[in-house]
């Protein structure tokens, strides 16, 4: 239980942040990202995760197994909420408003994200051996 309420307090924080520190202004630690913005990169993020989790995670949990997952998507909150920093400053020193480096940087918070929902699958398999073929 405390393995699980601990990945959804994290998956909570990190979700929570986003469009918080996207929507502040950039003098203030954000992106200065519109609503819409927030909103269309946030449903991207979900449709590639769901994706992703159908296609990729059997794959992953057959090679790695179920705790190495799990560890992986408990790191990778790291990742994700050192990435709001980084963006900012990344932002602020660039050229003419926005660059590469910030979306590539965005693109690795939101890819983070979708291969930390991973954890979530964790109990996937003992679920499938009670479901009838």
């Amino acid at each position: 239980m405390v393995n699980d309420a601990t990945l959804s307090f994290l998956d909570m924080a990190s979700e929570a942040l986003i469009p918080l520190v996207w929507s502040t202004p950039v003098d203030s630690g954000g992106l200065s990202f519109s609503p819409v913005s927030i909103g269309f990169w946030m449903s991207v993020c979900g449709c590639m995760s769901g994706v992703f989790q159908f296609a990729v995670f059997p794959r992953i949990v057959g090679h790695f197994g179920l705790r190495s997952v799990f560890v992986a998507s408990i790191a990778l909150c790291v990742l994700i909420i050192a990435m709001f920093p980084l963006e900012n400053l990344v932002l602020r020193h660039a050229i003419g408003g926005r660059n590469l480096t910030v979306w590539l940087l965005i693109l690795l918070q939101l890819g983070s994200l979708g291969i930390h929902k991973m954890g979530f699958g964790k109990l996937l398999p003992s679920f499938l051996k009670h479901v009838p073929n």
